[in-house]
């Protein structure tokens, strides 16, 4: 099976995933209940076990696209309306390159580098794709180049004081 697209359904409390069948190329919506959800479960979790549930359709959705529309649906029953649901979604499905990384449990830096994974795959140019080039090549002589302590004649001066 071949996902196409995600959603929610906020009336039933269901993930809707539409989908093809590889070998008959045939369309079809499976709509998923999402149990047990309450204001304050963690909408991760509730992805996990959504994902395991149903693992034929879900095993190539990467589990925080998943758990962004569960959140969603969170979301909505706290008493936020659609338009605030969805931006402070964007904004917790977001990367901060600034933040320490260094610093998050093992879990949230797993949401990190799922996230990190979406948004690559997203931008990545595949061939057959409008914008693929074969052996691109590019040529970095003229760039700027930028300065960092390591290459400094400073650097170098101390790390020889060290090795001797």
């Amino acid at each position: 099976m071949e996902a196409l697209e995600i959603g929610v359904s906020f009336k039933h409390s269901f993930v809707v995933l539409k989908y093809r069948h590889v070998s008959s190329g045939l369309v079809r919506k499976r709509s998923m209940p999402v149990r047990n959800l309450t204001k304050s479960s963690d909408c991760y979790a509730e992805a996990g076990q959504l994902k395991k549930r149903h693992d034929k359709y879900l095993r190539d959705i990467p589990t925080v696209r998943i758990e962004k529309m569960i959140k969603l649906l969170q979301d909505t029953m706290k008493g936020k309306s659609l338009v605030e649901a969805l931006a402070a979604a964007k904004m917790d499905f977001s990367i901060n390159f600034d933040e320490d990384m260094n610093k998050l449990t093992d879990q949230e830096l797993q949401r990190r580098k799922e996230l990190m994974d979406v948004t690559f795959q997203k931008k990545q140019v595949k061939a057959g794709d409008p914008d693929f080039i074969y052996d691109k090549q590019v040529d970095f002589s003229d760039a700027a180049k930028l300065e960092s302590g390591w290459d400094s004649q400073e650097a170098k001066e101390e790390e020889e004081d060290f090795w001797s």
